[in-house]
């Protein structure tokens, strides 16, 4: 069970933190400039861990794959995890870079 579950965590886990991600990215700066943590950095960045995480998860199940089509899709599952990913470390470093509060 937990094979099955390694196999499409880059499939699963990068996109929800994403998305995650993209609604806190509108939601936190609000509260940033209130108050004196930066919420939305570290929400941020946790976005980017899970979507990490979802990775890992599918690079060890990639590892012991019995059949052409369970690689296939382990390997996509990979891809596909590691560009979502991708595009999560570079909100993370639009959030570092950017001001919440010059808006």
């Amino acid at each position: 069970m937990s094979f099955l579950l390694g196999r499409y965590a880059g499939l699963v886990l990068p996109p929800t933190a994403w998305a995650i991600n993209t609604q806190l990215g509108q939601i936190l700066p609000y509260a940033d400039c209130n108050g004196g943590v930066s919420w939305t950095l570290i929400g941020a960045f946790a976005a980017a861990a899970i979507a990490a995480a979802g990775v890992l998860f599918c690079y060890n199940a990639l590892t012991a794959q019995p059949s052409r089509t369970g690689s296939f899709v382990g390997k996509l599952s990979l891809l596909f995890g590691l560009a979502v990913s991708f595009a999560l470390i570079l909100q993370v470093a639009a959030t570092i870079l950017v001001n919440p509060c010059a808006r």
